[in-house]
């Protein structure tokens, strides 16, 4: 599929193998595959950027997704060339060690785990007293004020936030449906509320601007609102950059108990299964009240004056999932998939094209 979007062409590709998550093998197999390619279009990508081009390589739950978007009219030479590269990869041997290398000293680290454990000798504390993470929550339809004073009196300017609870971070339905949102809210919102009315945030205006977009967004094309996921897409599927980045992003997996260490992956696929009906029934039921004229939701607000006695009155949340053994993580690397010759590494038996 080929759209244009004010003069900007994107070019979507799925390539759907049900089989690359079927095996830790087959995964492996994709992911050297996924690189390869990537690093076989390199050659090609810089002038490509150069002139206005991109275009992504990934593997998401149903296959291998391919996007190809710019504002140029070459962009189609540029897709033949990366659907040809994939279907005649010819992997370089060196190319193929350096890849299979990263990718096994990426399981590698996990040995560290077993150093520290042999060093501490920790033992398991009964499941009982394993200490839950809870969050409070917020009674649904609530409307609450905390007025605070700011740090220095001298200091003419001032600040307002505006929180709307949507639900639990773990419902991939509402992260994802929230994350859209927050895509297409962010530049209308900037525009309007710091442009036009000269950082102006008063609750008041907030509340008009979101009351305003409910119809903006009923209205807006479906052209647009696929834009809008493609870009948030990209987004969520980008390749860390720094070592870091990736440690904190798996850390903060492990620290919430949640070890969904894939959700770029999943969330990506969630996004593109969403419409804009769902869309708009999601913004309908999580914004202000639109019965509600600019600013009474601030006059009709219950003021927080304790916050210790306000928390003290919500219900906590069950807490995160269980804790899993991480072995159940650790795919079989001792199997020939890794070790085997070059020549056993194929493009995957691609069974759709959309």
């Amino acid at each position: 599929m080929c759209t244009s979007i004010q003069g900007a062409l994107v070019s979507p590709a799925l390539f759907e193998e049900p089989l690359i998550y079927a095996s830790a093998e087959n995964n492996v197999k994709a992911r050297l595959f996924s690189d390869l390619v990537r690093g076989a279009v390199e050659e090609y990508s810089y002038d490509a950027e150069l002139a206005g081009l991109q275009n992504n390589i990934s593997l998401d739950s149903r296959g291998l997704f391919l996007d190809a978007n710019g504002y140029n009219d070459k962009l189609p030479v540029l897709l033949e060339q990366v659907v040809t590269t994939m279907r005649d990869l010819d992997i370089n041997e060196d190319r193929y060690e350096i890849i299979k290398e990263r990718l096994t000293r990426g399981e590698d680290a996990l040995k560290a785990t077993d150093m520290v454990e042999s060093i501490m000798k920790p033992r398991v504390l009964p499941k009982a007293q394993w200490p839950i993470l809870r969050s409070l929550i917020v009674t649904e339809s609530s409307n609450y004020v905390f007025r605070k004073t700011i740090k220095y009196p001298a200091n003419v300017n001032h600040c307002v936030e505006t929180w709307f609870y949507v639900g639990s971070r773990e419902d991939r339905d509402v992260r994802t449906k929230t994350r859209l949102l927050d895509q297409m809210l962010h530049e209308p919102a900037f525009d309007q509320l710091r442009t036009k009315e000269q950082l102006e945030f008063l609750d008041s205006r907030i509340e008009a601007f979101l009351m305003r977009y409910a119809d903006t967004l009923e209205k807006m094309s479906k052209t647009e609102f696929e834009d809008h996921k493609r870009s948030l897409i990209v987004r969520r599927l980008e390749k860390l950059i720094k070592l870091d980045q990736e440690s904190q992003q798996n850390w903060s997996e492990i620290e919430s108990e949640e070890y969904d260490f894939e959700f770029p992956q999943r969330d990506a696929a969630r996004i593109r299964q969403l419409t804009k009906a769902e869309i708009v029934d999601f913004f309908n039921q999580k914004k202000a009240d639109e019965k509600l004229s600019p600013g009474d939701a601030m006059k009709t607000a219950e003021e927080i004056t304790d916050v210790g006695l306000y928390k003290a009155g919500l219900a906590a949340s069950s807490g995160a999932r269980s804790v899993k053994d991480i072995t159940i993580y650790n795919p079989p690397f001792d199997s020939p998939t890794l070790s085997s010759s070059k020549k056993k590494i194929a493009p995957p038996k691609f069974v759709n094209f959309t």
